[in-house]
């Protein structure tokens, strides 16, 4: 009886000690949680509106909403395929695509206007369009309100390229 019970209570210590470890690792990673989410609502680079008009250029539509409203029905209206390029301030992976944008921008200047949008401070031009995620661009063939082809998150030079010499160059 009494090897039946220690090995019995070897089994307990066991699970004991199993159920321990796997409460540390549920704390830790809580632990974890909290930092990173402590990191991430106390470092903001600057507000959005100053961020903005320090990194985009002449291409970017205006901090108002009714202004960017217009600026797109303009470009509806005039016939000219566009792309937009939805992005903000606090977004890493809108800082790679920045720069690819702007190359693009510069192979296409005179064809195909690139048009950048803010989602922060046009967050009713961003929801009519269903943007739920940054970076992300969306080409527009002329006339038209309904984009061709979208790009969500880093896209290469390359694929945005290729995308409009196709669907919007042809």
């Amino acid at each position: 009886m009494a090897a039946v019970s220690a090995s019995g209570c070897a089994r307990h210590r066991l699970a004991r000690n199993a159920a321990l470890l796997s409460l540390a690792v549920l704390l830790s990673r809580v632990a974890v949680f909290q930092r990173t989410a402590n990191f991430c609502s106390n470092t903001r680079l600057s507000s959005p509106r100053t961020r903005t008009a320090r990194s985009f250029h002449r291409s970017a539509l205006p901090d108002t909403e009714e202004t960017a409203d217009d600026a797109l029905e303009q470009m509806v209206s005039d016939g000219v395929p566009f792309v937009i390029d939805f992005t903000s301030a606090w977004c890493g992976p809108c800082r790679l695509m920045r720069k690819v944008m702007e190359d693009v921008e510069k192979q296409f200047t005179g064809h195909v206007p690139v048009l950048k949008v803010d989602v922060n401070t046009n967050k009713d031009l961003a929801g009519n369009f269903g943007i739920r995620g940054v970076p992300t661009v969306m080409l527009f063939n002329g006339g038209s309100s309904t984009p061709v082809k979208t790009f969500v998150g880093v896209a290469s030079r390359e694929a945005v390229t290729r995308a409009i010499k196709r669907k919007l160059l042809s």
